[in-house]
């Protein structure tokens, strides 16, 4: 038996000192977890949202010390943490950032460098950011308890890129920025859906996905149009290089949804190189159904992900969301089929990471739906809301096209008892349903 008394305890320098948890809370946080290696753009981070949420910026070496008993690299700090907030804290916090690269844990354990790479851990093999949180709070097993997405930020200058990239997304919702007319609104209701697939039968049946959810995303408060591009050839990679595809890359679509496969770190069916989009304000959500899309915990030196080469290239790629790493077709195909009813009805207008917290919570309760809830990945912040509207916005005027209005016959003359007007109205803001009266007002002058 060993005894150890107070009198054999010593501090391991004069200054060291716990930090008490229970002052940095906020109301309904938002809360960054980062490392000292990026810590002044961290800092820049956490000043920005403070323009919407009350911020909290956490060194992850304080929360290993203090929540995973000193053992570093280990998730447990942030699972720990996570459940003080979540228990201790009079309101919970809105959402988890956690800012900074991951690496699994079977490629750090033997390497010191990949180990110091590793900014903030993820946990579990395959690996998965939602378990951090998930079954606290009394939740189910499979759904975070605070709606959390990453950024696998491995330096200054990635933060750097990603938020100058967060601000003009965000401009785009801001009507002093951007008012509403057709060609500054228009675009936020495009959706374009990609079908890839090994063979035939497996494109018919992803093709048939893809249709499921263009009718929950037309039918609905988000209101959108849907364009769908489908692969036609054998090839393990088909390159998509039609003119259509390029024009709604520029103007800018909402939301881009892949169903397919990826190989090395492009999907089977492939759009030209985010580079060439010419989109710079115009970012799109990308929800990736294929295998290791969402993998963004590897290194960087073997394979970078898609969903970082996207957003860690200078201003013109899109801001990908949801993405997966592993998974079965018919499980990715219901974690997807109740995300787009959550974000175009159920919880329109909400962040995109509650919508994929309230996803996870309408899963079966079987471990393959479970293992979809887990592994499914939001890469980037977790705040971010795709394109929601307060109101309806209906136009039939644009300062740089004018009114869309036409008239039948186009020569209207004395001699004729009628005439048609045709107007096209444009929706740009949340959908409806209700019936509204359009009044025609026609001057009569006399004639001279």
């Amino acid at each position: 038996m060993i005894e150890v008394g107070s009198n054999n305890l010593r501090p391991v320098s004069d200054n060291s000192r716990f930090s008490d948890p229970s002052t940095w809370e906020a109301e309904n946080a938002f809360v960054i977890i980062s490392h000292r290696k990026i810590w002044t753009e961290a800092e820049r981070y956490r000043n920005y949202r403070n323009t919407r949420f009350n911020t909290v910026l956490v060194d992850i070496e304080v929360l290993y010390d203090q929540f995973s008993y000193g053992i570093r690299k280990h998730p447990l700090a942030i699972r720990n943490f996570a459940d003080y907030m979540l228990t201790a804290w009079t309101s919970d916090p809105s959402h988890l950032f956690l800012l900074g690269k991951s690496i699994e844990e079977p490629r750090v354990r033997k390497s010191s460098s990949l180990k110091a790479a590793n900014l903030i851990p993820c946990v579990g093999f395959p690996v998965s950011d939602i378990m951090l949180t998930a079954g606290l709070n009394g939740d189910k097993s499979h759904v975070p308890a605070i709606p959390t997405g990453r950024l696998a930020a491995r330096m200054n200058e990635e933060i750097a890129i990603y938020l100058d990239k967060v601000r003009e997304f965000e401009n785009a919702h801001n009507i002093q920025i951007t008012p509403y007319t057709i060609n500054n609104r228009q675009w936020q209701k495009h959706i374009l859906h990609f079908a890839g697939g090994d063979n035939a039968t497996e494109n018919a049946c992803f093709r048939g996905y893809l249709a499921g959810y263009q009718e929950q995303a037309e039918d609905s408060l988000f209101g959108g149009k849907v364009f769908l591009f489908s692969k036609t050839s054998g090839n393990v990679i088909e390159e998509l290089n039609t003119d259509s595809v390029r024009l709604l890359l520029q103007k800018g679509p909402a939301v881009m949804t892949f169903f397919g496969h990826v190989y090395g770190n492009t999907f089977d069916l492939s759009v030209d190189d985010p580079s060439l989009w010419n989109n710079r304000g115009k970012y799109p959500f990308v929800i990736a159904n294929s295998c290791f899309s969402g993998n963004i915990h590897l290194p960087v030196e073997s394979i970078p992900s898609i969903s970082e080469q996207y957003l860690f290239t200078l201003a013109k790629e899109p801001l990908p969301s949801s993405l997966h790493p592993i998974s079965y077709e018919n499980y990715l195909n219901k974690y997807t089929t109740e995300l787009y009813r959550q974000f175009s009805r159920k919880n329109y207008g909400e962040s995109f990471s509650k919508q994929m917290q309230a996803t996870c919570d309408r899963m079966p309760n079987d471990e393959r739906n479970k293992g979809v809830s887990l592994e499914m990945t939001m890469h980037g912040d977790p705040s971010l809301m795709l394109y929601p509207h307060d109101k309806t916005e209906i136009s039939i005027n644009d300062p740089q096209s004018g009114a869309d209005i036409r008239y039948i016959p186009s020569n209207i003359t004395t001699d004729r008892d009628s005439f048609a007007v045709e107007v096209t109205l444009s929706n740009l803001g949340k959908s409806t349903s209700k019936s509204f009266n359009l009044p025609a007002t026609f001057p009569m002058e006399p004639t001279r």
